[in-house]
């Protein structure tokens, strides 16, 4: 399980360098990326299964997050974790699907901002 705490941190890492770099589609994704890392241990840290995957599939994570690890949350809390997963999740489909797309700075810092706060909402749950 330790390898996807490292993933989300080397992803993490990826993406503030390359917003930095001016490499914004990148970013976007490996701000997603990180987001899915750190979900995917806490997740496995709370005995969720993904069908003989070794990862849950991008379109249930959301789904997987409430069901083992915001069950018991006020309503507010996860909620926001809910919408920057989703966020995360729609700004990488754009970066990594959307032919001639062109995000701007400001999308990719957007995107390190939801991935702070999936980092501070899960950072007990590591």
């Amino acid at each position: 399980m330790d390898t996807w705490l490292l993933m989300a941190k080397g992803n993490e890492s990826a993406a503030r360098i390359l917003q930095r770099s001016q490499r914004y589609r990148s970013a976007m994704s490996r701000a997603y990326y990180a987001a899915f890392a750190l979900a995917t241990h806490c997740l496995l840290t709370a005995g969720a299964t993904f069908g003989g995957r070794t990862s849950p599939p991008h379109r249930d994570l959301r789904g997987l997050v409430r069901a083992h690890l915001t069950a018991g949350w006020p309503a507010a809390r996860a909620d926001a974790l809910d919408a920057a997963l989703g966020a995360l999740y729609r700004l990488r489909i754009d970066a990594d699907y959307v032919d001639g797309w062109r995000p701007t700075n400001r999308q990719a810092k957007n995107a390190l901002v939801l991935l702070e706060s999936v980092l501070y909402a899960l950072e007990p749950l590591k």
